[in-house]
């Protein structure tokens, strides 16, 4: 019960500065007091690796099927809803147009009782990239803001699955950053057959930067020492038939 009363204060507390909630709160404070009993934070599901860094989170559809079950089971719903500001557009340095709008979202906890707890907006900028229109940013916008959104209502968080060193908070972590022994330059063995012009940007296993479509050498699995894709700069590695 010191849990619930927690809830209970803690709600009471954020009235004040204007959140919106009904005028009882003890229902949905026992069954959300009664649903992080029971609930576990969710390990992040997906990785992206860029040249300068990676980072993995959970995705929204893997939070939202772990942890439904348990909002149901204690009669609750979580809806959350996207909020905009006018969109405007600036000239940049270059004299390009660049539209930007504010987008939020506001998270609602509804209990089966009627009463229920509506978060402020949670507002961001999103700004149209020249690749994608300034909806489809939008549209990543709200998509991140629900997922923290989400989590913090639920009061969990988003953890590695392999206990690595926690990210920073927009769960980058820069390659340079990385903990990692620095890769040996390898020599292919003999009888090894010519090598394959890379199709896709990669990383050079001896140097660790980026090798641009077309301007290196892969070594597939089935004929490296490693077993695994080998990528080099050219002139990275010595001995090497181009």
């Amino acid at each position: 019960m010191h849990l619930y009363a927690a809830v209970v204060h803690a709600l009471r507390q954020t009235k004040e500065k204007n959140m919106k909630m009904s005028q009882e709160v003890n229902e949905v404070a026992f069954a959300l007091s009664q649903l992080q009993s029971e609930i576990s934070n969710v390990e992040k599901s997906k990785t992206v690796k860029t040249t300068q860094y990676s980072y993995s989170y959970a995705e929204l559809g893997v939070i939202l099927d772990e942890t439904r079950p348990l909002w149901t089971k204690h009669g609750l719903a979580i809806s959350q809803f996207p909020v905009s500001g006018e969109p405007y557009s600036s000239v940049d340095k270059e004299g390009i147009t660049v539209w930007t709008q504010q987008v939020g979202v506001v998270t609602l906890v509804l209990h089966a009782s009627g009463q229920f707890i509506e978060s402020d907006p949670c507002m961001m900028i999103a700004e149209a990239e020249r690749q994608n229109s300034l909806a489809q940013c939008a549209g990543k916008v709200i998509t991140y803001q629900r997922r923290y959104s989400l989590a913090a209502v639920l009061n969990i968080t988003q953890v590695d699955n392999d206990a690595q060193r926690e990210a920073p908070l927009d769960d980058t972590v820069p390659v340079s950053d990385k903990k990692t022994p620095p890769a040996t330059p390898q020599t292919p063995s003999e009888g090894r057959p010519s090598h394959i012009i890379n199709k896709i940007d990669v990383d050079c296993l001896a140097c660790n930067k980026n090798i641009p479509k077309g301007e290196g050498i892969s070594i597939p699995p089935d004929k490296s020492e490693s077993g695994k894709w080998e990528s080099f700069h050219k002139d990275c590695v010595d001995g090497l038939p181009f």
